[in-house]
């Protein structure tokens, strides 16, 4: 290992650090104004510190060489362990709260998944709320990305960027490509909570789901979530917030080059769509069976959960826990569906789901037409080649083992310490992290078992990352020195 590769590797933490701890000033600002000084200092002391070590870090020590895409995965990793920690440990500090429940509402905050270790969110200081949602607003752009459009150069920009899985171009060059889904990002956080103002929130509540609804991440500023709040004006803004944040945002770039007939006609917009409203309607069927209720209200809560399901959001307006087990087992097929690709949600994605179904499809008619028939292998306006193909049904393979491997561990820790938990719910909580949704059933909180908190905060960091990074990280030295 070069001192040039690791002056480079650090010099790049360095400017990770100094972007994403500036946001560790916000709440401490915003505590100073409203009163909360004590608490508020922790935020600006610590966002300070870091501020200066990312300052250091970057002034003193060069960029000699690019990174090739291996070591701008082991980067992102880095990068996606550092930044939750830190998150995790202001936490910590700023509420007394177990270090190990801090940590894992650092990392749940970032990877936008919304299990949390917070009981009662009411009472907290809103300097503590801010700072939740404000994680999960960066988390869902990712913690890289931000980085990139301010100080990446070069072909490093793009070699992160496809690290952090944001590959897809909206502009000529990766890094206007970055800069434009950060002004996109910006400009639906600012209608969504304009939607949520406006259906009843106050403004504090509407900032603050607005942020945790467009990152998919589902932190709330109440122990009920969006549940606090019975209108059902409420529960619809924050619908459109979760799907606003579960669009491609090669998607919405269309609107402004090609119109809004373009936008629609995605394949991906109206997939989830109809996945969304599917799911709600069968949901919907399921629940007025079970629990002798027809009425517009038990529909809305329906389609509430299975698009933040679908989403990744983690929002709720009642208690799922109650639900049937074929409704738990429902969402847990919308979660690991996830939402777009290069949107903030997170699971296979649809667009992968389309390949993979359109694939098989494809195997069919190539056994059933003759051998010289060709077709194309297309999904919208996309060629697909055989390597694409493989790749997805790779994913979806290594995905689905790497949940399943979870579920039984984690049901392994609640059987040793002699907590008796159906293994529907393990595989819903389980699904919950990986797919970093946070619609809970009750199992994740301050009661978990220490190992099955660890468990989760390793699960939440691979659903985050999509698994592959962390192999790539792992596997790098021993490949290198081979």
């Amino acid at each position: 290992m070069s001192k040039e590769y690791v002056e480079t590797m650090i010099h790049h933490i360095g400017s990770i650090l100094l972007v994403n701890t500036l946001f560790l000033l916000i709440p401490g600002v915003y505590g100073y104004l409203i009163g909360e000084v004590e608490v508020a200092e922790y935020y600006i002391v610590i966002g300070l510190a870091v501020l200066a070590i990312g300052y250091l870090l970057r002034r003193f020590l060069n960029a000699p060489i690019s990174l090739s895409l291996g070591d701008a995965v082991l980067l992102t990793v880095i990068a996606w362990i550092i930044i939750p920690f830190i998150g995790g440990l202001t936490l910590h500090i700023s509420t007394n709260m177990p270090l190990l429940d801090a940590l894992f509402e650092g990392v749940s905050g970032f990877t936008g998944t919304g299990l949390t270790m917070v009981t009662n969110p009411d009472i907290m200081p809103r300097t503590v709320l801010l700072w939740r949602s404000i994680m999960q607003w960066v988390g869902g752009l990712g913690v890289v990305v931000i980085s990139l459009a301010l100080f990446a150069r070069g072909v490093t920009v793009a070699r992160l960027a496809v690290a952090e899985g944001r590959e897809e171009k909206i502009e000529p060059s990766v890094k206007r490509t970055i800069i434009a889904m950060l002004k996109i990002y910006v400009y639906i956080t600012v209608i969504a909570t304009i939607l949520l103002y406006l259906a009843g929130m106050n403004f504090f509540d509407a900032l603050n789901h607005a942020m945790t609804g467009v990152g998919t991440g589902g932190f709330s500023t109440h122990s009920s979530s969006v549940g606090y709040y019975p209108s059902l004006s409420v529960w619809y803004a924050a619908i459109a917030s979760m799907i606003l944040g579960a669009i491609n945002f090669v998607d919405y770039s269309r609107i402004r080059r090609e119109g809004f007939r373009s936008f629609i006609s995605s394949i991906e917009v109206r997939t989830l769509l109809l996945i969304a409203f599917l799911g709600g309607f069968i949901t919907y069927i399921i629940l007025s069976k079970v629990f002798a209720v027809i009425d517009f209200r038990l529909f809305s809560e329906s389609l509430f959960h299975s698009i933040s399901a679908l989403t990744n959001t983690g929002f709720q307006v009642g208690d799922v826990s109650h639900y049937p087990d074929i409704v738990k087992v429902l969402f847990v097929t919308l979660m690991v569906i996830g939402g777009s690709t290069s949107s903030t949600s997170a699971g296979i994605k649809i667009y992968r789901l389309v390949v993979f179904i359109k694939s098989i499809g494809w195997e069919i008619k190539r056994i059933l037409l003759p051998s010289r028939t060709m077709f194309a292998l297309k999904v919208g306006r996309k060629i697909i080649d055989h390597e694409v193909i493989r790749k997805v049904s790779l994913f979806i393979v290594l995905y689905i083992t790497t949940l399943l491997v979870g579920s039984l561990i984690t049901a392994f820790i609640y059987y040793v310490n002699n907590i008796n938990v159906t293994y529907t719910d393990v595989l819903f909580e389980v699904t919950s992290a990986q797919t970093c949704t946070g619609l809970s059933v009750g199992l994740a909180g301050p009661h978990m078992p220490e190992a099955a908190k660890a468990v989760f905060i390793v699960i939440m960091l691979l659903g985050r990352l999509e698994i592959y990074p962390f192999i790539v990280a792992i596997a790098k030295p021993f490949i290198r020195s081979a």
